[in-house]
């Protein structure tokens, strides 16, 4: 049984050929559009979880999407300009690692959010979420599903393409790993319930950590 590592973790964060997908973005002037995907060429259908990735949708909407219940859900993505080498990356994806990476940026992330005072002050209350989150195991954890999708987009400060040298074109791998949802947040109680004084809203990050999602690896 794999014990969460405490790392500091880099970020990294379908259609057939035939027919071309707008994915959500927030600057609609210049939108993400989808160009290839895993299995466009024998006509495979791009499953719902993936326009849910896309969308940023809550955990409850990615469930549903995954067809899944009572499921804790992660995904972690990948993206890169070499589809092979993201498959391979994909093969040995260390799903714990990973999940451990996010629950920690989450943690940090948020305690750096709600914690007022000095540095010192604040370096303290990040040691003492952290500490008590090492008592985490990643057992139950399981690969659901995965998927790619291409994408390309205009390089920024252009309003048109000229050739295709204006456009960014890129690979996205998003792996999804799964967890009972009642043991996952059965640890988390007791990691903060481990924490007897604090200015962190405790109740605030369980939700939190309830509802994340992404769990970003390293680009590549």
């Amino acid at each position: 049984m794999k014990k969460i590592k405490l790392i500091a973790a880099a970020l990294i964060c379908v259609t057939s050929l035939s027919m071309v997908a707008v994915a959500k973005t927030k600057d609609v002037s210049n939108p993400i559009v989808i160009i290839d995907s895993k299995g466009a060429q024998w006509g495979a259908k791009t499953p719902k979880w993936v326009n849910s990735v896309l969308k940023h949708e809550n955990q409850k909407k990615l469930n549903k999407a995954l067809g899944v219940k009572g499921k804790k859900v992660w995904v972690v993505t990948s993206n890169g300009k070499n589809i092979q080498f993201l498959e391979m990356w994909a093969d040995s994806v260390d799903g714990p690692s990973q999940v451990a990476a996010s629950i920690e940026r989450s943690v940090v992330n948020y305690v750096k959010a709600t914690v007022s005072g000095d540095e010192d002050d604040l370096k303290s209350e990040i040691e003492r979420f952290t500490t008590s989150f090492t008592a985490l195991t990643m057992a139950g954890l399981e690969e659901e599903d995965s998927w790619w999708i291409k994408t390309r987009q205009l390089k920024p400060g252009l309003k048109k393409a000229e050739d295709e040298k204006d456009y960014i074109e890129t690979y996205q791998y998003m792996v999804v790993f799964t967890m009972d949802e009642d043991n996952y947040k059965k640890q988390v109680k007791i990691a903060l319930d481990n924490i007897k004084e604090t200015k962190v809203d405790k109740e605030g990050l369980l939700e939190t950590l309830m509802e994340s999602t992404m769990a970003e690896s390293a680009a590549k």
